[in-house]
């Protein structure tokens, strides 16, 4: 079944670097945070791009945090289990590092963000507000939820959607080079 979900994982990855949004990065993307001296009142000013690049990115990003095959904890979980760690010990820690990566800013991000809402306003939060916007629009709650945080102020889910994927997106593409050499030196026990 790795075999399987890996490869899979592998196609998704190559789709991944395809979406103009992965290469070029967050074009046009930028922020500013402003913090009035007499209140104290923190305001954000954000430019974030083409919403349809960030829509097609998300579209393919998207199936390696759901419960399918190319799930990134998933992938990392097996692949860890099943490499022959006596004769790949660099590929088996390489493997254990990416898991310990992807799980530190996926859960928390690059900084920790929290407002008066919510303690932790983490990458993993708030990818899955923004799938539910774009992908599944019968969750009323969700989407409000996105929309209260995108019109408050500072616009926390944002900075931190921003901040962090770039970073996962390499965590995604340096596991996909680390599963090719994998099997491409037939480092997992598949029987």
């Amino acid at each position: 079944m790795l075999k399987k979900n890996s490869i899979f994982f592998l196609d998704v990855a190559d789709e991944l670097t395809n979406r103009r949004f992965t290469p070029d990065g967050l074009t046009d993307f930028n922020f500013k945070i402003y913090t009035d001296n007499q209140s104290g009142k923190i305001t954000t000013e954000i430019h974030s791009g083409d919403e349809e690049d960030f829509r097609s990115f998300l579209m393919t990003f998207r199936k390696f945090i759901l419960n399918e095959p190319a799930n990134v904890d998933h992938i990392l979980n097996k692949s860890i289990q099943l490499i022959k760690k006596d004769k790949f010990p660099d590929l088996w820690s390489k493997l254990k590092t990416m898991k310990s990566f992807w799980r530190q800013i996926y859960s928390t991000g690059i900084i920790k963000i929290r407002n008066k809402y919510i303690d932790n306003i983490s990458p993993e939060y708030v990818l899955s507000l923004f799938c539910s916007y774009y992908f599944h629009h019968d969750n009323k709650g969700r989407i409000k939820e996105l929309k209260r945080l995108l019109d408050s102020e500072p616009r926390s889910a944002e900075i931190q959607l921003y901040w962090s994927l770039p970073k996962l997106v390499d965590i995604i593409l340096g596991t996909s080079a680390l599963i090719r050499q994998g099997l491409d030196k037939d480092a997992f026990d598949f029987s």
